[in-house]
This record gives structure tokens, C-alpha cells and sequence, in this order.
């Protein structure tokens, strides 16, 4: 199977590529809660739902109705289901029919694409679709055809009505990639949330929303190395709260590493400066978002988005391996 193929294999119905999977560590409790911990494949990855409580059948439930809820997510965002809004969207430029999670994350994805400085834009398809044609092997793309599609690119030429969403120009194309993942997984810890559960995990691929403790401890999360996957860079301690990784090293177009899936929106470009960016914020769907915008934005704009968003860190592993943290 050639690279390109295995790409799309696991963005299948995915929002998004596989990002660096931070790994989970834990203690045993100290109360004699019961833990039931499921992992399934979903959103073209691995995902992991730990649920404790007193109840051994309650967290069995609990488990299930996590997974039950991001299917149903997982079919309203997919762009590669020609059931899914998002590709009926992407086929005919307008979509009447707005399903009330699609509206609030396309809400979302706006005002976190105001807040980046226009760098977390979900309009950036035609770029992918061009680099996942043109790789094969060779990292030149040529710079008309990227200035072409560039004319395709931005969020404001989005019409977005509550009844309805419209491309403004032919060749328009949007896809979640860089915030489905963590929405999805958010949305199912609120319904977990809703059930009474107050201690759960859900690690979507790296995604990762926490709540609640592990019995007065927090949730241990180590970050891998992106140029050694058995080795931990960093390590966070989680209560309420979420991380998120995007990685340029694992998904990419080309036999050099150097067209990878994660674009500069104004440039229509891969940067290569580094090889991931850790974002930890209360909200994963933000997390998300803005893991993918921190990577692509010029580094001098990096302090400054990231001091918009209220409890916001951020772990850089640059392309010669050094880790920088920079708080917002």
C-alpha cells in the first residue's frame, strides 16, 4: 500500500490524521473505585475511554455510551462519507440541512480561526487534495498551482446562515481535520458528565479530555518524543482539563517528510520548523484547534495568540529536537 493510500486509510471518515498519541500513565486509587477502560478504532485511530467509579456496571455503561455518542459525531463529520454533511457540503458548495452539532462547531471553528489570526482555517482541503495527488515522492509543488487554489482559501468566503452553508467560490472545499477529534471527544465527556460520571479519560489518537481525578490523584499523561516514540519528553498532570498534540513526522505526502498535512492557510505551505506542538487548555476542542494553528503560524505571532486563550500552555519540539514551553 503506498503512502498516500495508507493516508487516507486512516483518515477514513476521520476528522483528521493521526496526531502524536501522548501516552497515559496512572496510580492505582486510592478509594476502591472500579475501573473499566475500552479501546476501539474510530476517527481513522485508536480511541481509549477509562471510566471509574463505585459501580463496576455503571462505568460499563458509561464506556458505551461514550463510544455510542462519538459514532454518532463521528458521522455528521467525516469528509469522506458520502452520507455525511460535510461531504455533501464539499460535492455541491451548499449544504441545507445543518445539523445543530455541525452548527456549533462550525460556530467554534470561526471564532477560533478570528482568535489564530486567520491560522486555524478548515478551508484549507483544496491544499491537501493537491498534496496528496502531486507527492509521490517529489516535495515541489509547483508555486501556480498552490497560488491558484490559494484564491480558494479562507473562512470568510463562507456564507454561513442557521439554515444553511454556502461556498462563495467553485472549487472550495472545508474539513474538521485540525478540531473534530476534539470536539467529538469533548462532546462524549459531557454526556458522560450528564450521567453522573465525575472521573473519565478519553484519548482519541492523542486527543486527550480529562475529568474528575484517579481517586485525589491527577491524571499522568507523558508526552512522547516525536524523534524517539519510547522516550517521555514532558510530562502533565491533568484535573478538568484536556491536551492535544499536532505532529508534522507521521502523516505526510512525500518519501522526505517535507509535504505533510499540516498547512500554513496563507501560504498553502507545509512548515517544517517543527515537529509538534502540545497544547493544554480546559477545552479539547480548543486544544485542538489551536495545537494545529501554533504549528503553522509564523513564531512571532506564537506568544501572542496563545495569550487569548485563558489557561492555555503550549510544548514546542522544534526540528532539531529542543523542547521549548511557553505559557499564555
Amino acid at each position: 500500500m503506498n503512502r498516500r493510500h495508507f493516508l487516507k486509510l486512516i483518515g477514513l471518515a476521520s476528522l483528521g490524521f493521526v496526531s502524536v498519541s501522548p501516552l497515559i500513565f496512572s496510580w492505582k486509587e486510592q478509594r476502591k473505585l472500579k475501573s473499566v477502560k475500552r479501546t476501539r478504532t474510530l476517527m481513522g485511530t485508536f480511541v481509549t475511554v477509562i471510566v471509574l467509579d463505585d459501580s463496576e456496571a455503571k462505568a460499563l455503561e458509561a464506556v458505551e455510551v461514550a463510544f455510542e455518542e462519538m459514532e454518532r459525531l463521528t458521522k455528521i463529520f467525516s469528509r469522506f462519507d458520502p452520507d455525511s454533511p460535510i461531504f455533501v457540503l464539499n460535492k455541491n458548495g451548499c449544504l441545507r440541512e445543518i445539523h445543530p452539532e455541525l452548527q456549533q462547531l462550525f460556530k467554534e471553528a470561526r471564532e477560533l480561526n478570528l482568535l489564530t489570526n486567520g491560522y486555524f482555517d478548515v478551508t484549507v482541503k483544496p491544499i491537501l487534495d493537491l498534496l496528496s495527488a502531486k507527492g509521490n515522492g517529489d516535495s515541489s509543488i509547483p508555486f501556480t498551482d498552490i497560488h491558484e487554489i490559494l484564491s480558494n482559501i479562507g473562512m470568510e468566503k463562507i456564507i454561513f446562515r442557521k439554515e444553511e452553508i454556502l461556498f462563495s467560490k467553485k472549487g472550495m472545499g472545508i474539513t474538521f481535520d485540525g478540531i473534530a477529534k476534539g470536539f467529538i471527544a469533548e462532546k462524549a465527556i459531557e454526556k458522560l458528565k450528564k450521567i453522573g460520571v465525575s472521573s473519565a479519560l478519553i484519548n482519541a489518537g492523542g486527543d486527550i479530555q480529562v475529568i474528575g481525578d484517579k481517586g485525589g490523584r491527577p491524571w499522568k499523561i507523558g508526552v512522547r518524543d516525536p524523534l524517539k516514540s519510547e522516550r517521555i519528553i514532558e510530562t502533565v498532570y491533568l484535573k478538568e482539563g484536556s491536551i492535544a498534540t499536532s505532529g508534522s513526522y507521521e502523516n505526510y505526502f512525500d518519501e522526505d517528510g517535507k509535504l505533510h498535512h499540516l498547512i500554513d492557510p496563507k501560504s498553502g505551505v507545509s512548515p517544517n520548523r517543527f515537529l509538534s506542538t502540545t497544547v493544554i487548555h480546559p477545552s479539547l476542542t480548543v486544544a485542538d484547534a489551536l495545537a494545529t494553528a501554533l504549528f503553522v503560524c509564523p513564531e512571532t505571532q506564537i506568544k501572542s495568540i496563545l495569550s487569548k486563550f485563558h489557561g492555555a500552555s503550549l510544548i514546542v519540539v522544534t526540528s532539531t529536537g529542543a523542547k521549548i514551553r511557553i505559557t499564555g
